[in-house]
């Protein structure tokens, strides 16, 4: 973690005229810290590149969620290979077992059952791993019971890249998230209905609460080796790998048949809960900073840091630390750290990829209604299923991607009591039973 010294000398350095990308101190993780409080406070854009430095440097290989110490900084990283943030722990993957194909998650299990120690968290050289997308997807929905209703041949279709298909979600967890969710039992309906009952024993409105450190990243892929939604036009694939931190995915074809495949990461959400509230901080690729027609009013990118006459350290949205290398194609969308500003208007943050609907959301908003309500029990017979998929509905009290703004309170709606679980949609959304039914 990040100590108040080392977040000093980063400051100092770069005062002096010294680039991210020439200090070794990249490679050391920011929060955790009462100098990364006051930073996502007041110099929230500052943060949230410091945030992006880190998690973006390359990865080793054989260990989670450490920067390869061959590189100095995230300015040096070679073809193909992952990044801080693919090695931490894979939250998505579940979605999986509903097509046949088994679970990819490495905190959420079907059956549940604990999550290994993080240290023994395996990480060979290895493909991504592509889950659909719970927002963007005609066939999936953050409703009860919504992937319980699909047919398992359709989702396998849904998974199966294709032009028609540009929607991937991959979410991960940084060690103390993981270990918060490991420790505590959180990874199973069970074990969330244990930590509720705890929680309503002392009347406590949250069943769980992060430490500063916790971190989540979600990233959005398209293809770049044909047409996609930020590239209709279609690129040469040698120049976009130039353009895009991209990763190869082995597939099938129409006929059956291995297909090596290019993805290129297009968007990236990253939030820590170095703020009671967390912080939240978005970034896309250029090709993807338009919104598509038919989508919403565009937002446009707001970062202090290389936007407008008092930009200190870039201009036109890209970072001076980024130039010359594949990173200077990514820009910030913008930080979010409270409902509403200082005048009370609702505060918006938003992707133009994941977001494509909802233009004009506030991640801190709608995550605030990350909630259960004890239902674990109630679960019907047959293949494991999702938490939110119960008896008489969902544990939780379901999203609204259009909620901006300070939250309508979740606390009781009809005859169930939620409790928070800090944020985390992640958890409610994702945990099976210990039983596998």
């Amino acid at each position: 973690m990040h100590t108040s010294t080392s977040l000093g000398i980063s400051a100092i350095a770069m005062a002096a005229g010294l680039t991210g990308a020439s200090l070794a101190a990249d490679l050391v993780e920011p929060g955790g810290t009462a100098a990364a409080t006051h930073q996502a406070n007041f110099a929230k854009d500052e943060f949230g590149w410091q945030l992006f430095f880190y998690v973006s440097q390359q990865a080793r290989a054989d260990k989670a969620g450490v920067p390869d110490d061959s590189k100095t900084s995230f300015a040096q990283y070679d073809p193909d290979k992952p990044v801080v943030w693919e090695t931490w722990a894979l939250a998505t993957g579940g979605e999986l077992v509903l097509a046949g194909v088994g679970n990819a998650s490495e905190v959420f299990k079907s059956p549940a059952t604990k999550p290994v120690a993080w240290e023994e968290l395996v990480r060979p050289e290895q493909q991504k791993v592509l889950a659909p997308s719970l927002k963007s997807s005609p066939l999936i929905t953050l409703q009860p019971g919504a992937l319980r209703n699909l047919a398992a041949g359709t989702l396998q279709a849904e998974l199966t890249p294709h032009p028609g298909i540009a929607g991937m979600d991959e979410t991960r967890m940084n060690r103390v998230t993981y270990d918060t969710i490991r420790d505590k039992g959180l990874y199973s309906l069970e074990g969330l209905d244990r930590a509720y009952t705890a929680a309503d024993a002392t009347n406590d409105p949250m069943i769980v609460d992060f430490e500063q450190a916790a971190k989540e990243v979600k990233a959005r892929w398209v293809r770049i080796d044909q047409p996609n939604e930020c590239n209709p036009d279609g690129a040469d694939l040698d120049a976009a790998k130039q353009r895009y931190h991209w990763r190869t995915l082995t597939s099938t074809d129409a006929a059956g048949q291995p297909e090596v495949q290019t993805w290129g990461l297009v968007s990236l959400h990253i939030i820590t809960k170095d703020l009671p509230n967390w912080f939240w901080v978005d970034f896309g690729h250029v090709d993807c900073v338009d919104v598509p027609p038919g989508f919403g009013e565009p937002v446009e990118p707001s970062d202090t840091t290389t936007r407008g006459p008092k930009a200190t350290s870039g201009e036109n949205g890209v970072r001076n630390e980024t130039r010359g290398t594949k990173w200077e194609n990514y820009v910030m969308h913008g930080t979010q750290v409270a409902f509403t500003d200082a005048i009370g208007r609702d505060t918006i943050l938003s992707n133009p990829v994941i977001e494509q609907p909802n233009q004009n959301s506030s991640c801190i908003t709608c995550h605030a209604r990350a909630a259960i309500a004890p239902q674990a029990s109630n679960l019907q017979p047959g293949p494991s299923v999702p938490s939110f998929v119960g008896k008489n509905g969902s544990i939780s009290p379901g999203v609204d991607f259009a909620d901006v703004g300070i939250p309508e309170p979740v606390f009781k709606a009809g005859d169930q009591r939620y409790r928070q679980i800090d944020f985390l949609w992640s958890i409610p959304f994702r945990a099976y039973s210990e039983t596998g039914n």
